[in-house]
């Protein structure tokens, strides 16, 4: 049929034939340059988005860290200047100090025997209950060398750095918390702690409105990998890893689709280091395959950064 055609024809049918191949080519390569620029614009905008609330929770927790910190300066200073207030002075000033900041959940400061007063401790804790202030002092010697025990307390004293604790549920609250707890020092030696509480309660709330491309969704995790704040309200104080191997137990999908455990354990090593992190993986909750982002939070100087955590589903991506 080609050989009947006359020259112009053919010559007409060749050209018209080379430029629809030439257009195929050029739509298809178009497509594949636009997906992946709609991948790299997705992922930069959740990065950013990352970081943007990761730092609303740094904000948050540096606030009591630092305030820990003035507290314990102040300690030291009155201690290096010989004098002994009345223990009474040292109340009100720690009073003063959660009255003026609503986000703080309470305060305390433990002092050793022979610090500030001879053959004395010093123990005083103010915390809010029913928007009033109540105030719970150690009133014996071994009240207080039981709460020496604590992590609260030991960990700092031992480390001689400000400590965050990892979040703990409060039996009375029924929510979360965690405690930035600094000790104090006397010529290299720890002779207290100061600590102050915060609730996750804000956090937490702030995360649950967190929708990413509509359907996606955000998280909290601790340095240890644990969730501290989490869209989906069961998973809180829960491990990464037991979440995700339950995951990949429950959805018929997720053998296929899951991220590998070694990946997880990539995420939790990124944590840990506090590093930037993304991977893929097949978000239960969501029923779709996510990008996953990392993003670190370093709270005050101490060496156990948290993460905050955005998902985007890679079908609203595409």
């Amino acid at each position: 049929m080609f050989r009947n055609l006359k020259l112009k024809a053919k010559m007409l049918l060749t050209i018209c034939s080379v430029v629809l191949i030439v257009f195929a080519l050029t739509i298809g390569f178009i497509a594949l340059k636009s997906g992946e620029m709609a991948q790299k614009n997705a992922l930069e905008k959740a990065v950013e988005m990352a970081y943007k609330y990761s730092s609303i929770v740094k904000s948050n927790i540096d606030h009591a860290m630092d305030s820990a910190m003035i507290l314990t300066q102040t300690i030291e200073g009155i201690k290096n200047s010989g004098i002994k207030p009345e223990s009474t002075v040292l109340d009100n000033m720690i009073k003063q100090v959660l009255e003026k900041n609503s986000n703080f959940h309470g305060i305390w400061v433990m002092l050793e025997n022979d610090t500030l007063y001879e053959k004395k401790f010093y123990s005083s804790w103010f915390y809010r209950k029913n928007n009033e202030i109540i105030s719970e002092p150690s009133v014996s010697q071994e009240e207080y060398d039981k709460g020496m025990e604590n992590e609260y307390y030991s960990l700092p004293k031992n480390s001689r750095k400000p400590v965050l604790l990892e979040p703990y549920a409060d039996d009375d609250l029924k929510i979360l918390m965690t405690s930035a707890c600094v000790p104090v020092m006397d010529n290299g030696k720890c002779i207290g702690v100061v600590g102050i509480d915060v609730t996750l309660e804000d956090i937490s709330k702030m995360v649950m409105g967190i929708h990413p491309f509509e359907t996606g969704d955000a998280s909290v995790i601790s340095n240890t990998g644990k969730y501290v704040a989490h869209t989906d309200t069961t998973k809180i104080g829960a491990d990464i890893m037991d979440v995700a191997k339950r995951g990949k137990g429950q959805d018929s999908h997720a053998s296929d689709k899951s991220t590998s455990s070694d990946g997880w354990k990539e995420a939790v090593e990124s944590i840990t280091s506090g590093s930037l992190f993304t991977m893929t993986d097949y978000s239960e909750a969501l029923k779709a395959e996510v990008q996953s982002i990392f993003v670190p939070i370093h709270i005050g100087n101490i060496d156990a950064p948290w993460s905050f955590v955005v998902n985007i589903p890679t079908n609203k991506v595409f």
